[in-house]
């Protein structure tokens, strides 16, 4: 039962990614779909990552790790930023 539970985030969390790219890349509700997007690195780094800091302060896998997935997380709130201001944004 436990497996079967595993997947079932593995595959909910996998189409949460698809969904959430493909409205990205089509405008439609690209604003939300970075709002959730972020939501769901943000709850995954506190849930799955920050306890791997505490329980192994000097491995740097996860330090790396975290630090991977914050820098996803600001991503997704700069999208929205963009979003938001298309004409205030840096080409870069």
């Amino acid at each position: 039962m436990d497996a079967l539970r595993r997947n079932l985030w593995a595959v909910l969390t996998g189409i949460a990614f698809v969904l959430a790219g493909a409205a990205i890349v089509s405008g439609v509700l690209d604003v939300l779909a970075a709002r959730l997007l972020g939501l769901m690195l943000l709850v995954f780094s506190a849930l799955a990552l920050a306890p791997l800091i505490f329980s192994s302060p000097r491995d740097h896998a996860s330090w790396g790790a975290n630090a991977y997935n914050l820098t996803a997380v600001g991503a997704c709130v700069d999208r929205r930023r963009v979003a938001r201001h298309p004409a205030t944004a840096s080409p870069e």
